[in-house]
């Protein structure tokens, strides 16, 4: 079964010595510390079972632990299980904020002991030093978090928990100064298919994810366990369903960024359940021409923009390079755009050219306009090279996506500031329907105007009007709509970008 919780099961054994003993039971133990609205909170209320001993408390690595004994697993028989251990929290006690850090700890009968939390700079996590453990424990928030403390609305999930990806989001996210707008959620054990996904996890879609986010960002690395129907193969969690219902209740705009050297595939040929039928014939529309892009286009292809598309702007397409590494590890999906979804990058090498990333924007049941990015690779494959303006081609690609996804976030740089230049580039898409996106710049802080006029030079809409930064990326959208709000037509409209001694004019079209 799967029982959304707060439980954690480790197996403890010692081929040389038998456990040790504390007041008849085995010595094995979680150390507890609690951030946040019940960061006080290190006694007793910790726990809701007797058959979780609380001892005391431990000061180490500059915390004070709720010393807590946990108990031998049983079998729905109520046969005890050899060598595993449990401890389950309170899970009444915890509020959106919270952050609960903990390590684990055993002793043998003569004595010895170990410690043990998957950041513990150690081959295995384990350490005889329970300094070295408590400042290196492992860590699980409570969601909502930002959303309560920064207006944040996007959702990470790490499906390549600890097989490093998470370092390439969370550099990309604080480029953006987004670090403060994501909340993030691990898949503990994404590769042995044991449940902890979301879908398992979000008891109320309604409640839990709806009112908080409007994106979510999905990355699955080279693993095919990190993404679910509820079929059991490969997991039991209904990721599929929940992004499902996610997407078709959505009301202000957003949607999800899936990513993934195997998920399309595995989406694809493997789902069996209604849920995964569903999103796909819904949201996003697709085939795998192949799981594999080696014989096609190499090892590591570069990824290339379509003209005019998501990734492209008034400097061109963007490229970036795909690195696969081992062959055998990193095979990427080669994608096929079906009906309403298009192609939006392309891998192109030996020669060849295939799709790589595909989007699709549709109309959910609430009458909004929702996104749907699938890449046939994970985002930590792109490679680590910045353009002459310093920007890496990977915050680039981030960019590019959220604000497809309908998010705001301004565009600064992580080696050295953008050029200060005045720049307006081209509207994508561009024809466009229903919403197309403006990239400028100014060379000087300072007012800014951005206006949108009909053919007849009449004043349609007001993008921007107000204070901007210099040497930064500014992004504006445009939904069709009059100050008013009303739908204009399908026709030729003109955008104006005034700054400090700077004016330019581009065209652009709107197509119903």
């Amino acid at each position: 079964r799967i029982l959304p919780g707060d439980s954690v099961v480790v197996t403890v054994s010692d081929p040389d010595n038998e456990m040790g003993l504390d007041g008849g039971r085995a010595a094995v133990y979680c150390y507890v510390d609690v951030d946040g609205p019940h960061g006080a909170v290190t006694g007793s209320g910790l726990v809701d079972e007797a058959r979780y001993n609380y001892i005391g408390t431990v000061a180490a690595g500059g915390r004070t632990w709720a010393h807590i004994q946990m108990d031998t697993c049983f079998t729905s028989g109520n046969s005890p299980i050899q060598d595993r251990y449990c401890i389950d929290l309170n899970d009444n006690l915890f509020v959106p904020g919270d952050t609960v850090w903990f390590f684990f700890g055993a002793s043998n009968v003569v004595s010895d002991e170990t410690y043990f939390a998957f950041p513990v700079p150690t081959s295995s996590g384990q350490t005889g030093d329970i300094e070295l453990a408590a400042q290196n424990p492992d860590e699980f928030t409570i969601l909502p978090a930002a959303a309560y403390t920064e207006d944040g609305d996007v959702l990470y999930v790490d499906g390549m928990n600890f097989r490093g990806a998470q370092w390439a989001f969370d550099t990309t996210f604080d480029v953006f100064d987004g670090g403060r707008w994501v909340d993030r959620y691990d898949i503990r054990g994404p590769s042995s298919a044991v449940g902890n996904h979301p879908g398992s996890r979000v008891g109320d879609v309604f409640q839990q994810l709806l009112p908080v986010y409007e994106v979510i960002i999905w990355n699955t690395g080279n693993l095919t366990t990190a993404f679910g129907d509820g079929s059991g193969s490969p997991d039991k969690s209904n990721d599929t369903g929940m992004l499902q219902t996610f997407l078709d209740n959505l009301v202000a705009g957003g949607g999800v960024y899936l990513n993934g050297d195997d998920v399309a595939n595995v989406w694809l040929n493997d789902f069996t359940s209604s849920s995964a039928i569903a999103l796909r014939s819904m949201f996003m529309n697709f085939n795998v021409t192949t799981g594999d892009q080696n014989p096609i286009v190499g090892t590591s292809p570069m990824g290339v923009g379509v003209t005019n598309g998501v990734f492209s702007d008034f400097w061109g397409p963007d490229t970036l390079v795909v690195l696969g590494g081992c062959p055998l590890i990193n095979d990427f999906d080669v994608l096929q755009a079906v009906g309403p979804s298009s192609t939006e990058m392309t891998y192109q090498g030996a020669g060849n050219s295939a799709p790589a990333i595909l989007t699709q924007t549709t109309t959910n049941s609430q009458g909004t306009d929702v996104g749907f990015v699938l890449s046939g690779f994970s985002f930590h494959n792109i490679r680590n090279h910045a353009n002459s303006f310093g920007e890496l081609d990977r915050n680039i690609h981030m960019h590019r996506i959220v604000t497809y996804l309908n998010q705001l976030w301004n565009r600064g740089t992580d080696a050295g500031s953008v050029a200060h230049r005045n720049a307006m580039g081209q509207n994508y898409p561009n024809p466009f329907n229903p919403v197309t996106t403006i990239e400028y710049q100014v060379a000087t802080p300072g007012r800014v105007t951005l206006r949108v006029y009909n053919v007849a030079g009449q004043l349609v809409r007001t993008l921007v009007d107000g204070q901007v930064a210099a040497g930064v990326v500014h992004t504006a959208r445009w939904r069709g709509l009059t100050d008013a709000g009303a739908q204009v037509s399908s026709g030729v409209y003109f955008y104006k970008l005034v700054a400090e001694g700077y004016s330019t004019t581009r065209k652009m079209v709107l197509l119903k």
